[in-house]
């Protein structure tokens, strides 16, 4: 659905549940993925001269900024009285755009409270009578929720064939099923895996002493995969710069030490929760809102470190940011072919494998220092570091030191 945006008379909105349509996976609460924007009485006074590049308005240079006028904080609404169209189901992440409605309410203004940004520590008085609720947006026509499975997306509304019944607010099927390794599966019977570098049609049985018969899956249907008894390919240890491909599924980086996970499959081939190192897999980090308790953890990495472990190595952790807090390791960055602004998409060598590219990005295991609810993220479409909040979805590359 495509209509011209028109402002709206938002009327008596309470901040109380998210909109129809657009709910947290089960289990969880509503996404708090709008904004709710009150003009402050800030004493402190700020001034200086800031460049802002932003994600798709470009660059504005020698913008000079001052004291602060607007407090932001994250909101979930329901709407009670709008005029106009039906409300879309647009779920944005917390990196996504915003347009801002102006919203008068009954005067509930909460006490002084202090707050803490890049620029110091100020004391917060809110005008609660008027002011803006930011609510996601996108570029062009097509978002998640609009009912129809495009992009990266996994699965979307009643457009969820691939996800039936489990289709996530945000586009996400959790544990969807790998494809039978066949062509068709009426094509499937019996096949015999063989060790020849001859491809074996599905059906095909070869006379080979030690082989045993193993019946194809027929419950799911092929994509365009090879036809069953193909041979793997076979892969000699290779270099990119300080990179290596150590044909075990994992990338060593020369410059640094650290030993990555590649990634597997086609970026928006769908999600597969069996296999951690499929490329659309997104995980959480925390469950329970700052500890690092979330699927990422729980799952993910659970999986790369139960014996035999991925790789033959039982260490695999998520990478560090350290340096968005200080003076640590930026590793997540380490693997950027350049720094933000990065001119190439994925902003990564293609010797890693499969690389997610939108706004969702990759975690850290790195908590803001500033806000515990809050972990540092890299998007590898641009190189972008940015934090979210910890109960958000993120793609996920393990990494561990020593070779």
């Amino acid at each position: 659905m495509s209509h011209p945006h028109t402002p709206r008379r938002v009327s008596a909105v309470a901040l109380l549940v998210l909109i129809a349509g657009a709910a947290r996976p089960a289990g969880a609460g509503a996404v708090a993925d709008h904004l709710e924007c009150y003009r402050t009485r800030d004493p402190a006074d700020v001034s200086g001269t800031v460049d802002i590049d932003a994600t798709h308005f470009g660059l504005s240079k020698n913008c000079h900024i001052r004291r602060a006028r607007y407090v932001c904080d994250p909101a979930v609404k329901t709407p009670i009285s709008i005029s106009g169209d039906p409300l879309l189901s647009v779920y944005g992440p917390p990196e996504s755009d915003r347009i801002c409605y102006e919203v008068r309410c009954p005067a509930t203004d909460p006490p002084p409270q202090e707050m803490t940004d890049q620029f110091g520590t100020h004391t917060i008085r809110l005008n609660r009578r008027s002011f803006l609720l930011c609510a996601p947006a996108v570029h062009g026509t097509e978002y998640c929720g609009d009912g129809v499975k495009n992009g990266s997306e996994a699965c979307d509304g009643t457009d969820a064939a691939s996800c039936p019944g489990a289709c996530q607010a945000d586009c996400t099927c959790p544990g969807a099923p790998t494809p039978a390794p066949c062509d068709t599966p009426a094509a499937c019977a019996t096949v015999v895996p063989v060790p020849t570098a001859t491809p074996v049609p599905c059906g095909t049985a070869v006379p080979v002493t030690t082989a045993t018969p193993v019946p194809c899956a027929t419950s799911n249907p092929c994509g365009t995969p090879e036809p069953c008894g193909t041979p793997a390919p076979t892969c000699t240890p290779h270099s990119s710069g300080t990179f290596t491909d150590n044909c075990d599924g994992t990338v060593t980086d020369s410059a640094t030490g650290l030993m990555w996970e590649k990634k597997t499959t086609a970026v928006g081939s769908g999600v597969n929760l069996a296999d951690p190192h499929d490329v659309d897999n997104q995980y959480h980090w925390s469950a329970t809102g700052t500890a690092a308790d979330g699927t990422a953890f729980t799952d993910f990495l659970v999986k790369l470190n139960t014996i035999p472990c991925f790789a033959g190595h039982c260490d695999w952790r998520l990478p560090s940011e350290d340096g968005q807090n200080g003076a640590g390791a930026k590793e997540l960055e380490s693997i950027l072919l350049a720094p933000f602004p990065c001119g190439t998409s994925p902003c990564i060598d293609p010797i890693f494998g499969p690389t997610a590219a939108d706004a969702y990005g990759y975690w850290s295991a790195t908590t803001d220092a500033a806000l515990p609810s809050l972990a540092w993220l890299v998007d590898f479409g641009n190189g972008y570091a940015f934090n979210r909040l910890k109960d958000g979805n993120g793609y996920v590359r393990a990494v561990r030191t020593g070779s």
